[in-house]
């Protein structure tokens, strides 16, 4: 959800706002891209991750059928998302 929120973000943006550590971080990560849900990107120095193109799908699937109680406390939160992401691609 931090990748999905963030859009770009680094390893270590992610380890300090999940505050698991980077290890296990890399370890998620590498699974995700594996299944092609994200993908890393170099920026200099820097790996970001961002989602795939249709990786939001795929976690929206997943919470929903998998985790029905965090798919309730997060549906108001990812609708917002949504239509920022929506909104912000129209003006460009």
């Amino acid at each position: 959800m931090f990748i999905l929120e963030q859009n770009n973000p680094t390893q270590t943006d992610i380890v300090n706002n999940v505050k698991i550590s980077a290890s296990s971080i890399s370890w998620h990560v590498g699974r995700l891209i594996a299944l092609k849900i994200i993908r890393e990107v170099r920026d200099g120095r820097y790996k970001r991750y961002q989602l795939q193109d249709d990786g939001a799908k795929y976690i929206l699937i997943l919470l929903r059928n998998y985790y029905p109680s965090i798919w309730d406390k997060w549906s108001m939160r990812i609708v917002e998302m949504f239509l920022s992401l929506s909104s912000s691609r129209e003006m460009e």
